[in-house]
C-alpha cells in the first residue's frame, strides 16, 4: 500500500473541482504519510487536499491543540515558532491580567495551518523530484517526509503542559511574594 498510486478518476476528483493536478496522488502520499491502511481515510485525505488550495482555509485542531498538532503533522519548525509565539503571549498577557491571550497565536495560526502544511507538501515533493524522476520512488519518500507522529505530539503535549506548569507556578510564585 505505501507505494501504491490513489485513484484519480473522475469519480475520485475532489469536490468543486473538474479536474485532478498531477500532483495530488504525491499530496495524498504526504498527508497519509506511511501509517497502514487501517488509519488512511481518503475522504479525509481529499478534504485535506482541498483545504490546502483553498484560501482561507481554518483548522479547528490547530485552535484547540496548536503546536501539539502542528508536531503531529510533523510541521516541526512551525510547531516550535507557534509554541514560543503562546508562550510569548502568556508570559506578557497573564501579568496584565490577560492571561487568555496565548489562545490569539492559536486563532492566527488556524488560518495559517493549510497553507503551511501545502507548502512544506510541495517543498518535499520538490526535494523528492530533485532526487529521482520515478514515480513510485517519489511517492515513497513523500510518504517517508509526510503523515503523523503519535511520537512528536506526546513529546509536544509534555513539553508544552511542562512549559505553562512552570510558567504559572513562577508567576503565582512572584504574586504571592509581592502581596
Amino acid at each position: 500500500m505505501p507505494d501504491q498510486k490513489l485513484d484519480v478518476s473522475p469519480s475520485t476528483m475532489l469536490p468543486n473541482t473538474n479536474a485532478p493536478s498531477e500532483n495530488d496522488a504525491f499530496l495524498c502520499a504526504f498527508i497519509e504519510g506511511t501509517g497502514n491502511a487501517s488509519v488512511v481515510h481518503p475522504e479525509k485525505t481529499a478534504n485535506m487536499i482541498l483545504k490546502m488550495s483553498q484560501s482561507p482555509s481554518f483548522s479547528i485542531f490547530t485552535l484547540f491543540f496548536g503546536p501539539i498538532y502542528w508536531a503531529y503533522r510533523k510541521c516541526y519548525a512551525p510547531a516550535a515558532l507557534l509554541f514560543c509565539a503562546c508562550i510569548g503571549a502568556f508570559i506578557i498577557g497573564a501579568p496584565l491580567g490577560f492571561g487568555s491571550i496565548c489562545q490569539a497565536p492559536m486563532l492566527v495560526a488556524s488560518f495559517m495551518f493549510y497553507p503551511i502544511y501545502h507548502k512544506q507538501a510541495t517543498d518535499a515533493l520538490a526535494q523528492a523530484r530533485m532526487q529521482t524522476s520515478n514515480e513510485s520512488e517519489i511517492c515513497a519518500t513523500m510518504r517517508q517526509c509526510g503523515g503523523t507522529s503519535n511520537l512528536a505530539a506526546l513529546i509536544a503535549t509534555v513539553i508544552y503542559l511542562t512549559c505553562f506548569t512552570f510558567l504559572v507556578a513562577v508567576m503565582t510564585a512572584a504574586i504571592i511574594n509581592h502581596a
